[in-house]
């Protein structure tokens, strides 16, 4: 099985080998862990601050900053954007077997707790709920679940996202990777 290519990782991996390589170090999840389990890599902390972390390692789904809408033209900053639920129906990446969330902003990679997330989705979302995302949307509601309009080239979509916006993921931010 072939590793769909992951350029959120590929950056991260890239900055953490050329920068950091004597705090952290990257590897890669196998296929199966990455398509079933949502684990994209594993992160080991060579030097931490907090002594718990230190010589662990940990596995981490990455996402890499995106637009709002895809007809943007640029990044949105404003707003993580969590897969409460696959475009197949199954769980998305929010209810994954990783253990974190590795998220790219403007000035640095942040690292956030996956459960963390989950609790902060469970108290503000309402997940019976959600709203079909059609191209004249022009404004995203956050804590709102959106799912893809269905497309002849693909089919029925049964994702659905929400918009977390960036300051309500600050204080969950267990640790950050600056860019350099």
């Amino acid at each position: 099985m072939d590793f769909k290519e992951d350029i959120g990782f590929n950056k991260l991996k890239a900055l953490v080998d050329e920068h950091y390589s004597d705090e952290y170090s990257i590897r890669r999840s196998t296929p199966e862990e990455d398509k079933y389990d949502h684990i994209d890599g594993y992160i080991t902390f060579k030097k931490c601050d907090d002594k718990r972390f230190e010589g662990k390692e940990f596995s981490f789904d990455v996402k890499e900053t995106k637009k709002k809408n895809r007809s943007d033209k640029d990044v949105c900053y404003d707003y993580i954007i969590l897969e409460v639920q696959g475009v197949t129906g199954l769980p998305g990446s929010l209810y994954g077997k990783q253990q974190y969330f590795i998220f790219e902003h403007k000035d640095a990679w942040l690292i956030v707790q996956r459960q963390k997330l989950v609790t902060l989705v469970k108290e503000n979302v309402d997940t019976d709920d959600y709203i079909l995302k059609t191209r004249d949307i022009k404004e995203i509601e956050p804590y709102v679940q959106y799912r893809r309009e269905d497309s002849e080239k693909y089919g029925p979509r049964n994702d659905r996202v929400v918009y977390i916006p960036f300051e309500d993921i600050l204080p969950l931010v267990g640790c950050k990777i600056k860019k350099v």
